[in-house]
């Protein structure tokens, strides 16, 4: 039964809700004709584009319908998630192992001194350029202490971290779509070929992920009284500071969160109560700058970086995201105009460089933007960090080189694949719930005010490949009301064909 129409004082919220329903769906459509587009023009013969891209649609689509979801209880399920997860990232920790090279080796080196009582980060133009690295340089220290420099180390804990953050897909995912359609999105989470390629990588994404996620958990979960919502909400809001230090994305969750109570606003203000609704909100980003103005100060108290978490060049991000010749990717060019030898005024460098990106015309600028959906968000997952000349050298002594090469390209052409099918459910869920008129509510407006802000973020500063690991895991997560949307489909075409 269709939901009547917003009459009145609710036709704003309502309204609200339907544009947040139409950009996520417009997002997802986006992506999906980027994504099939890289992949048409980058697969031969052309007639293997059906294969990439028809595989993963039936998984999903045979999952949505056939998984059977209550055969075995949740325990159960949840430790084989984990289980399987942890098996399936620890070994390929354990498998492939490329040297450190670039920003990785450094924040080992980094954290490698710091263990044994040498600080460099006051002392190295990279940690005084960005400060912010100094805490996620800290975490690595305090693991070396513990358990040795290794890097087989650091590749075992991100398996760790991608399993728990294999739960924390299927706990969201529950909040809001059906048992079937949360236990597909923990194993979409654990099968996606995406997620191994980072395995390998001394980088801070799997913690920061970790952690975003699990602070997405608490400040969305139910409680009956206002003290326990407010202690979750704070929780929240410290988990989420945490994240943040580690890799500074959480404005972009902080910006999704103060959306959705401005929605809640919208709801409160049409009944004219209600008004404790937005107290948990509060907590969270109160706690949210007061925990991280704390880890800030102490960065400095305790003498790691006298800058704190701070950054130093936050322009040098957009110079890079508006170069039309780099298409909005890393730049020598840049990185020598600014930072290179000789120049005596990078600041001022880096200040021309901005003001003169910032001229650029809005045809310019939209023709920019669609490369860059193209290439952040359609082009194959980056397996360059971990099939590195040196370790292609390796591989090549040992007669795998062809066999690595020829293997990843078929992995990251299922993960188009993947991609397309995943946003083209999204943005059927989302089409299908603005036709009924819902609002979308709680941990789902949440994550798709993320991944929007996300999406757009990027439209304007520096892409990496890599960086989608975040919007990853949250159009997994939100692909569990795709599955349900599906499903739903199938029900009604099935029982119409009975009739």
């Amino acid at each position: 039964m269709r939901t009547a129409a917003p009459r009145g004082g609710r036709l704003l919220p309502a309204a609200a809700g339907g544009l947040a329903l139409f950009a996520f769906a417009a997002m997802g459509l986006m992506i999906a004709a980027a994504a099939a587009y890289v992949l048409l023009a980058n697969t031969q013969p052309r007639e293997f584009f059906l294969l990439y891209a028809c595989v993963p649609a039936l998984c999903l689509a045979g999952g949505a319908v056939l998984l059977p979801a209550e055969r075995l209880g949740r325990r159960a399920f949840l430790i084989l998630l984990f289980t399987a997860a942890l098996v399936l990232k620890g070994t390929v920790a354990l498998t492939v192992t490329p040297r450190l090279e670039s920003d990785f080796y450094l924040l080992h080196y980094a954290a490698d001194q710091l263990a044994q009582g040498n600080n460099i980060l006051n002392d190295t133009s990279y940690f005084q350029l960005w400060p912010y690295q100094s805490f996620f340089v800290a975490v690595l220290a305090g693991v070396m202490k513990l358990f040795g420099a290794s890097p087989v180390v650091f590749r075992l804990m991100n398996a760790l971290l991608s399993a728990l953050t294999n739960l924390l897909v299927y706990a969201l995912a529950r909040r809001f779509a059906s048992e079937r359609g949360a236990r597909l999105a923990g194993l979409l989470f654990l099968l996606y070929p995406g997620t191994f390629f980072l395995i390998p990588l001394l980088t801070n994404q799997h913690l920061s992920e970790c952690l975003l996620l699990a602070a997405f958990w608490a400040c969305t979960a139910p409680a009956e009284r206002l003290p326990g919502r407010l202690w979750r909400g704070g929780a929240g809001g410290v988990l989420l500071a945490l994240s943040n230090a580690v890799r500074p994305m959480g404005l972009v969750a902080v910006l999704a969160l103060c959306a959705c109570m401005v929605f809640r606003l919208m709801e409160v203000w049409e009944k004219r109560s209600g008004w404790t609704a937005l107290l948990p909100g509060l907590c969270t980003l109160a706690a949210y700058f007061l925990c991280g103005a704390l880890i800030s100060g102490l960065v400095v108290w305790t003498g790691l970086n006298r800058l704190g978490l701070t950054n130093q060049a936050p322009e040098w991000k957009f110079v890079l995201g508006l170069n039309t010749q780099s298409l909005g990717r890393y730049s020598d060019a840049d990185a020598a105009a600014v930072f290179g030898p000789g120049v005596a005024d990078w600041r001022g460098e880096l200040e021309r460089l901005l003001e003169e990106r910032l001229t650029i015309s809005l045809p310019a600028l939209l023709r920019l933007m669609a490369h860059k959906i193209r290439i952040m968000w359609g082009g194959f997952e980056d397996a360059s960090w971990v099939l590195t000349a040196s370790y292609l050298a390796e591989l090549e002594g040992r007669g795998l080189a062809a066999a690595a090469l020829t293997g990843t390209g078929v992995l990251q052409r299922l993960c188009s694949g993947c991609w397309i099918s995943m946003n083209l459910l999204n943005a059927g869920a989302a089409l299908s719930a603005l036709r009924r008129r819902e609002r979308p509510r709680g941990v789902r407006l949440l994550l798709m005010l993320t991944a929007l802000a996300y999406f757009c973020a990027h439209l304007f500063i520096e892409i990496q490949i890599r960086y989608r690991s975040t919007m990853t895991v949250l159009l997994i997560i939100l692909a569990a009301a795709g599955f349900d949307w599906a499903a739903g489909l199938f029900r009604r075409r099935r029982a119409g064909e009975r009739a």
